[in-house]
């Protein structure tokens, strides 16, 4: 009854607003571990639950690493986060300078309340700028750079009829440009989950098996050119269970591979994790997922760090 209550409260929709913190605050963390399975191709590399340091702060729903160091996130209240990520010796140790501010449009004011549910974003490293993915008005913005203006909106057809809570939660850019929008839901469990395939000019589509109740939270596209998603599922009874999957595609709509790297039940306490980026660094590819805490007290602002064994 307990997990029943939390969750219908976790539903309604909060009142913080995105704050404006651009000069840096330093946000108090501690340690969590998590057990990973002998069978996992993960190896985990260490963990950390951020306390909000001021209202407003949470609802972490997208990531992207510039230069492998530092994080810029969007929150579910049209937010931009930034903070460092501290790495020694291929584990993850700290958090910090963190700064937020609110997303802008066209007009230069923060995106309002009926539009500004941002839910993934990628970076595309050759010219600076961000794509973000939105519900409820379901879009894509380009972005110069964190705090700047759109300058570019997509749409789909399909994307009117999606309700309100199951648009393009994941976004992922590949190695030739194009933008992969993958949807939340599909309309049964044994569905794919269409992916959207914009190449500047238009729009191509793919498909994302489905294996069970769990829907796509996040993507990226890690330097070996796998597609990289977490997944997520709620039980009213549990509470949240992950997992982690990588795909490859090829001229085909349907991948040409599908593994499972990782899957969390909700006795792990890992949490809502909704962004997930992949780099290769010291000769290894690195995976760091964070948690969407839907800015409710029961939940948290969770960060770790995993590295593929092979």
């Amino acid at each position: 009854m307990i997990r029943l209550i939390a969750f219908l409260l976790l539903c309604v929709s909060t009142s913080a607003k995105a704050v404006d913190a651009g000069s840096g605050v330093e946000p108090a963390t501690y340690p969590i571990n998590f057990d990973v399975p002998e069978t996992s191709p993960l190896e985990f590399r260490g963990g950390l639950v951020v306390r909000p340091p001021f209202q407003g702060f949470g609802g972490l729903s997208g990531l992207s690493l510039i230069n492998s160091r530092s994080a810029v996130l969007v929150s579910d209240r049209g937010a931009w986060v930034e903070m460092d990520v501290q790495i020694e010796n291929g584990r993850l140790i700290g958090l910090s300078n963190l700064r937020m501010q609110p997303i802008l449009n066209a007009e230069g004011a923060p995106v309002d309340e009926g539009a500004q549910d941002s839910e993934d974003l990628t970076w595309d490293p050759r010219s600076g700028a961000f794509w973000i993915s939105f519900e409820g008005d379901h879009r894509i913005w380009r972005v110069p750079g964190v705090g700047g203006l759109p300058s570019e909106t997509i749409r789909h057809p399909a994307w009117e009829t999606f309700s309100s809570n199951t648009g393009i939660e994941a976004l992922a850019r590949d190695d030739l440009g194009r933008l992969w929008a993958v949807r939340e839901a599909s309309s049964d469990y044994a569905r794919p989950f269409p992916v959207f395939i914009w190449d500047g000019r238009g729009f191509n589509e793919k498909l994302l098996p489905r294996l069970s109740k769990h829907m796509v939270t996040g993507a990226d596209f890690g330097p070996d050119g796998w597609l990289y998603i977490t997944e997520r599922k709620f039980s009213f009874t549990s509470g949240f269970e992950i997992r982690l999957r990588r795909l490859k595609y090829g001229d085909g709509k349907e991948p040409i591979a599908d593994e499972t790297l990782l899957e969390m039940p909700a006795a792990s306490n890992i949490d809502n994790i909704e962004s997930i980026d992949v780099w290769r660094e010291n000769e290894e590819t690195l995976i760091l997922i964070a948690s969407d805490d839907n800015l409710f007290l029961l939940q948290r602002n969770v960060f770790a760090l995993f590295a593929i064994k092979d």
